[in-house]
């Protein structure tokens, strides 16, 4: 990423999160440009290695480098090879969402697709991002399973 996309409203970031660190990541995607952000996408599209609480540091840190006043639509995707989301660990994204910077923030949606490996996932994060449930700006989503080819 570079300072090309001051400007950008709508941005996806695609992750495989055992690749990349998240300080290497944050520190090198220029994220303080994205300074008129209105829609954030990050889609989970790695590997079956599970998601752990270091996972959703990483949705924290990268939520914590976007300077966007303007960010009214987060949206956390996780893919059907996704077995395992921690039960706890959640509040890390909540915390940083409960800054004053993200006061225009209108919806913040986890999308699973159909699988087991969401058991207790919805209420689990429910439980941890308490503010934005009262906010009613917390919604899930279940999305078709796609066969693979």
């Amino acid at each position: 990423m570079t300072a090309t996309v001051r400007g950008t409203r709508h941005l996806t970031l695609l992750c495989i999160f055992d690749t990349v660190p998240s300080d290497v990541f944050c520190l090198s995607a220029s994220l303080q440009c994205l300074t008129g952000l209105q829609c954030l996408s990050i889609e989970n599209t790695g590997p079956d290695f599970g998601f752990s609480r270091d996972h959703i540091q990483v949705l924290a840190s990268i939520l914590d480098k976007i300077p966007s006043l303007t960010l009214k639509n987060i949206h956390f995707g996780f893919n059907a090879r996704c077995s395992t989301l921690p039960s706890r660990g959640w509040h890390q994204i909540g915390k940083v969402l409960q800054q004053s910077r993200f006061s225009q923030l209108a919806e913040v949606v986890f999308s699973f697709h159909e699988s087991g490996s969401r058991n207790g996932t919805e209420e689990w994060i429910r439980s941890d991002l308490p503010a934005l449930e009262e906010r009613g700006i917390l919604s899930f989503r279940v999305l078709p399973l796609i066969p693979e080819t």
